[in-house]
């Protein structure tokens, strides 16, 4: 196949016609991210399963999830699926997928096989067989392309249906593209952003993070208000594939989320009237010297996020209605008993923030009791794999 060929087959296959998703979330936050997904311009209807979000749109709509989503955590786009009950049906069709339309040639697959209720089950029999097609077809491709990259390539069995998807983000989507450093256990990225959604951020003045640790919920709100994307810092797969086009994603990146307090909010933020302010803190000096190199290396203006070394618990009374968010420390984190650090974290907040909001991970029923605190939702998640659930007044 000549180039012109395969450019004229890029755009009919690729470029023109629909696509199917699927956007993997964190457990329990599918509507939240359904959420975020349609604030960010993508059509309904969004089909949620658990842990995912699956929907249909053109390729270069799907980039906005990569641009801007903050809630997703990995962007699957399929490009075959097919019935295989046994390993001839299955490399005759892994050869028939048009691989050259999707991927550079010389791209190393990266394959990751998962099965369910299927004849086929042996995930690296499948590998096996899977892999020097692959590579053959890419060997094949017109395109003479001297750099090699890697792609991750999942061959989902459920039922004997393969379903053959790439992931376009490449790194999980929770890495913003800067060198983070992190505390014991850390609150992924795109966790603290599920929490800060589903506690109705975009509706509050005033955000207090005091056990910061790294200071992920802070550094989360800050660039969602400011707003700052996560396509600012890092580079995704899908922009190795053959129909990217580098002038489309500028335009998209460049004019939907200019990076500046004093620019006009897009589309996303637009239920943020103002921006709001920040107290974090923690009692440990190690926490706040992470803190403060998170937020010299994400680029947050000093004057935004100001940590201070403070123990919540001697925290000065408000009457302010604000946001609370709180991801104490529990288990092998601390030498202290659990249900005692709830206990007193639900009595602080009776006392002293009652008239505030709040997010509380809880690592357990019986801390969630300990708290004793009066809440509106109840989200159950996992995180580190551990089962959390997390209580939420707004």
């Amino acid at each position: 196949m000549n180039s012109f060929a395969l450019s004229r087959r890029i755009r009919i296959h690729v470029q023109g016609k629909k696509h199917r998703f699927r956007a993997v979330c964190h457990l329990g936050f599918e509507k939240v991210t359904a959420e975020e997904f349609k604030s960010l311009g993508i059509e309904e209807p969004f089909f949620i399963k658990d842990g995912s979000v699956i929907f249909e749109t053109k390729w270069s709509d799907s980039w906005r999830v990569l641009a801007f989503s903050r809630t997703c955590t990995k962007l699957l786009m399929e490009i075959h699926s097919f019935s295989a009950e046994n390993f001839g049906r299955f490399e005759k069709e892994i050869r028939n997928t048009p691989w050259s339309l999707f991927l550079p040639s010389n791209t190393v697959p990266e394959i990751q096989v998962t099965c369910v209720r299927s004849r086929l089950y042996h995930s690296e029999a499948l590998k096996e067989r899977a892999l020097p097609l692959i590579t053959e077809a890419l060997k094949n491709a017109e395109e003479n392309n001297s750099l090699s990259s890697t792609q991750k390539i999942l061959l989902s069995f459920e039922d004997n249906i393969c379903t053959v998807s790439l992931d376009l983000g490449g790194d999980p989507l929770y890495k913003r593209g800067f060198d983070r450093f992190v505390e014991k256990a850390p609150l992924k990225e795109t966790m603290a952003a599920s929490i800060l959604w589903a506690a109705d951020f975009f509706s509050t003045k005033h955000l207090i993070d005091p056990m910061a640790g790294s200071g992920t919920f802070s550094l989360e709100g800050a660039m969602w208000a400011l707003p700052k994307n996560p396509a600012s810092c890092r580079s995704f797969a899908f922009q190795e594939q053959p129909g990217f086009k580098k002038t489309t994603w500028d335009y998209l990146i460049q004019k939907e989320n200019p990076l500046s307090i004093e620019s006009k909010l897009p589309k996303q933020n637009t239920l943020l009237k103002e921006l709001p302010s920040f107290t974090i803190g923690d009692y440990d000096l190690k926490a706040i010297e992470t803190i403060l190199h998170n937020i010299k290396a994400s680029q947050i203006p000093s004057d935004i996020l100001k940590p201070i070394q403070q123990d919540f618990f001697q925290m000065t009374p408000s009457k302010e209605k604000c946001l609370i968010v709180l991801n104490p420390p529990y288990g092998k984190r601390i030498a202290a008993d659990t249900l005692i650090l709830y206990r007193e974290i639900g009595k602080k907040i009776r006392n002293d923030f009652n008239h505030s909001n709040w997010a509380i991970i809880c690592p357990s029923d019986e801390a969630q009791k300990a708290l004793n605190l009066e809440h509106m939702n109840i989200i159950y998640s996992n995180h580190g794999g551990l089962n959390i659930s997390i209580i939420i007044k707004k």
